[in-house]
């Protein structure tokens, strides 16, 4: 109740300084003439002369055309598969997923709410890496979506490091 009341106050305080406080005018600066630019002429460059080649002349009348395009979230490997990399800031998605989950089973999901933990987050996780790769978040936003990554997998790491600690201290 008692934030209720600080939220509606601060609310009200708000409208009634936007009511209060004039808007500012703008007036528009004065425009300055400038002097006329003065005129350069360029001189054309030499044509530069190439010793012959080597090689003889090719039979193909048009050079190889370029390979199709390839996104570069997709690599193709001579094996004939096909490999995606699903990282965000150099941070593998599974194993962030894999260790999210066994945070959540920590903590007390168990059975099929593991599972599908699992398959929210990667559907999440595995979006948000095509958003970043594909350019559907802006530029301006993707180092604070890394940082949160970065972040979320140093937690992760903590608490690795700290059941691997406490395991190893009572001997399991």
């Amino acid at each position: 109740m008692r934030y209720w009341l600080v939220f509606v106050f601060v609310l009200v305080s708000l409208v009634l300084v936007s009511c209060i406080v004039p808007t500012p005018t703008l007036t528009p600066m004065p425009t300055a003439t400038l002097p006329p630019l003065p005129t350069v002429t360029l001189s054309p460059l030499p044509t530069p002369t190439y010793p012959p080649s080597p090689l003889p002349p090719s039979p193909h009348p048009s050079p190889i055309p370029p390979p199709p395009y390839v996104p570069p979230w997709l690599k193709f490997d001579f094996s004939g598969g096909i490999q995606m990399d699903f990282s965000i800031a150099g941070i593998s998605i599974a194993l962030l997923i894999v260790g999210i989950v066994e945070a959540a089973k920590a903590f007390g999901v168990t059975g099929k709410g593991s599972m599908a933990l699992a398959m929210g987050l990667g559907v999440f996780f595995v979006g948000l890496a095509q958003a970043l790769t594909q350019g559907v978040i802006p530029p301006v936003a993707a180092p604070w979506v890394e940082l949160v990554v970065t972040a979320l997998a140093g937690g992760l790491a903590a608490m690795g490091y700290y059941d691997f600690a406490r395991r190893l201290r009572n001997g399991v």
